[in-house]
């Protein structure tokens, strides 16, 4: 064993290999570790340093997704790293004696009261310290479109070399199992739980969407339907259909709201107001005609605009025609299904209202 604490006698993957069989993890013959702990899927792997561009510095990563809605941001570096380790990132130097570390470190955040609070635990601090030359951050998500929401970023610890040591690797696997629940501590979005539990987290938001008017979501395989009477009774029951969010995109989503109308002329379309277009209808509300492009004629009353006015956000699909609402959004943020669901009904329950009101008795 070298001064760094490699583990000269076996190769890199017999030890990895061992440590899989050791923690119930999945070795890839290619070189990668996975590992499901604590609810987090874990990735170990080796390559080039992140950042280094141009440098062939190879290193041992340790990576985990996590739900991040607050996009809270942390490199904790060890003075011995190579500075081209995490060249580009650009976020407020703190101190590290004002949160508990030594002088060996560099500490960079874009929230110094929680970086604080989350190394407060004297067990976390004594495990950034068992692993030599050691980086710790939170980046961006690979392959995740912050354009359509996603709030899924990656915990990193990453050390300068490949890592044969078992001991520093359980150590590694240790600290991500201490920080990542610190990380998820005193949510403030419904959503930010490990992403093995976000499918559970989906299905009770929507079963509590349509309890609130008498029905109930159960899952389907991949996805979560829920079934609802109208709350006028004055036809069939809704269905509502959500698409659970999966790896990369772990919180957007696809609803689809089918909803029976009462029959009635008013026929229309909703879209997404995008570039240039014919053939449109204005209702004279600046945030709906912003945002959305409807065609048809439908009739400008107020308990219509105020659903349309809360899809403008979202800007989903939806078709009314002569018995039948139908609503589509691909990619939604889970954050906004709730106020998409209730705007949904409350347009449904509008178009049912109108329709029954000006039929011939």
């Amino acid at each position: 064993m070298n001064s760094d604490g490699a583990n000269t006698g076996r190769s890199r993957h017999a030890v990895w290999r061992e440590l899989a069989e050791e923690l119930g993890g999945v070795w890839d013959p290619a070189g990668r570790l996975e590992l499901r702990l604590g609810g987090y899927d874990l990735t170990l792997d080796s390559g080039l340093a992140p950042g280094a561009r141009y440098s062939a510095l190879v290193c041992t990563s340790l990576r985990a997704a996590f739900v991040n809605p607050r996009r809270f941001r942390f490199r904790i570096r060890h003075r011995d790293l190579p500075a081209v380790l995490g060249l580009a990132l650009d976020r407020q130097r703190l101190d590290a004696a004002t949160v508990g570390l030594g002088e060996q470190w560099i500490v960079d955040g874009n929230d110094g009261d929680r970086l604080r609070a989350i190394l407060a635990d004297p067990a976390l601090r004594a495990a950034l310290h068992e692993v030599p030359r050691l980086m710790v951050q939170v980046s961006d998500s690979e392959g995740a479109d912050a354009g359509e929401g996603a709030q899924l970023d990656v915990l990193e610890c990453i050390v300068d070399r490949e890592l044969d040591d078992p001991a520093q690797l359980r150590s590694l696997f240790a600290l991500a199992a201490r920080l990542l629940p610190a990380l998820n501590a005193d949510p403030v979005d419904a959503f930010e739980v490990p992403p093995s539990q976000l499918p559970h987290a989906f299905q009770q938001v929507l079963d509590q969407l349509a309890g609130a008017y008498g029905g109930d979501a159960e899952r389907v395989r991949d996805t979560v339907e829920a079934r609802f009477p109208d709350p006028l009774g004055l036809v069939g029951e809704a269905r509502a259909v959500v698409d659970l969010p999966l790896l990369p995109r772990m919180v957007s989503a696809m609803l689809s709201f089918d909803a029976p109308l009462v029959p009635g002329a008013e026929r229309f379309s909703v879209d997404r107001r995008d570039g240039f277009s014919l053939w449109y209808t204005t209702l004279g509300d600046d945030v709906i005609d912003g945002a959305l492009l409807v065609r048809g004629s439908p009739v400008a009353r107020p308990a219509l605009l105020a659903p349309l006015r809360v899809m403008a956000r979202t800007a989903p699909r939806v078709e009314v025609s002569a018995d039948r609402m139908v609503l589509r959004r691909s990619a939604l943020g889970v954050s906004d299904l709730p106020a998409l669901f209730n705007a949904s009904v409350d347009l449904w329950q509008e178009l049912n209202r109108h329709r029954a009101g000006a039929a011939p008795r």
